[in-house]
């Protein structure tokens, strides 16, 4: 095996390439140690079901010795998966934050990349981003219930994730100060945030009962409203309305990005220039009928309009 490279040599190399590094270590033997420190972390639960799902199915497809893995035999795993880049990607960051997490531990060398780290990203292409428009966002407004209002208004008018307002609760919706605040645990990027209430958001939720979370358990299916009403529901297209909306008004990918929790760049090269600030104007001047209160039935039914409304 060694050929010409004599013995002494080989060993020098192995020993400086290992040298603290315990040995023998599976993935399977890292797993519970790797998603109690992610716990202890205060990640969002979304977040650490996610690396707990990537980690496993990287286990079952890799149950040999973690120092053994080589990023060729990865790179040869991925077709295997057949996912689209977008999953493949997500699949990909999970996995290096494990292997970064094994590094940290000395169960891998410090000095040398990880078999992640040498396997390249998917590229995904431009995405188109699809939003709403003033009118489209009226007429689902109109036609939605009760229980699906907070959804559909707070991710519109505020750009919570849907898995955000899902662990959202009521007591979070500060309508006197107009703020939302989201706990690190509840948030996709574990951190804090704070989110403006509009004024036209503010006066939707006002009416609505406020207690417990803002979402039932099972949370309505907005696809479905859409359905109803014939329209296309594209994806995260309640979040990409509002980051559109917003960053025509504020002009600020920074100060957008810490709204919404993602980063300048990603906010400057999908939102900028998708919309005019006079449409963004539009969208957030969307309000109830003066006196409007939600009805106890399932259906939303709108008092009569005064002639100076500003509901689109």
């Amino acid at each position: 095996m060694l050929g010409d490279v004599p013995l002494m040599a080989a060993i020098q190399e192995f020993v400086r390439r290992n040298r603290g590094v315990q040995l023998g270590v599976k993935v399977t033997d890292l797993i519970e140690e790797f998603l109690a420190t992610k716990a202890q972390d205060k990640l969002s639960r979304c977040y650490q079901f996610q690396l707990a799902g990537s980690v496993r199915r990287f286990a079952a497809a890799f149950p040999g010795e973690l120092l053994a893995i080589k990023s060729a035999e990865v790179a040869r795993w991925w077709p295997t998966l057949n996912p689209p880049p977008v999953t493949r990607n997500s699949l990909h960051r999970c996995l290096k934050v494990f292997f970064s997490f094994a590094k940290s531990r000395g169960y891998l060398p410090q000095s040398e990349a990880t078999a992640l780290e040498l396997v390249p990203m998917a590229k995904q292409g431009d995405t188109k981003t699809e939003i709403f428009q003033p009118a489209e966002m009226g007429r689902l407004l109109e036609a939605a219930s009760v229980h699906e209002l907070p959804l559909l208004l707070i991710g519109g008018f505020a750009g919570l994730r849907v898995a955000e307002i899902k662990r959202l609760e009521w007591k979070a919706v500060d309508l006197e100060r107009k703020i939302i605040t989201l706990r690190a645990d509840q948030a996709k990027t574990a951190s804090r945030r704070i989110v403006p209430i509009s004024d036209g958001l503010a006066a939707w939720l006002r009416p609505l009962p406020q207690e417990g979370k803002v979402v039932p358990t099972r949370a309505p299916d907005l696809t479905k409203l859409a359905e109803k009403l014939a329209m296309k529901w594209p994806r995260n297209v309640l979040r990409h309305s509002y980051i559109s909306y917003r960053l025509a008004i504020v002009k600020d990918a920074a100060s957008v990005a810490l709204e919404a929790g993602n980063s300048p760049d990603i906010i400057f090269k999908h939102y900028r220039e998708l919309v005019t600030e006079q449409d963004a104007q539009k969208w957030f001047s969307i309000s109830p009928p003066e006196g409007w209160t939600p009805p106890a039935s399932d259906k939303l039914k709108c008092a009569p309009r005064p002639s100076r409304r500003r509901h689109l």
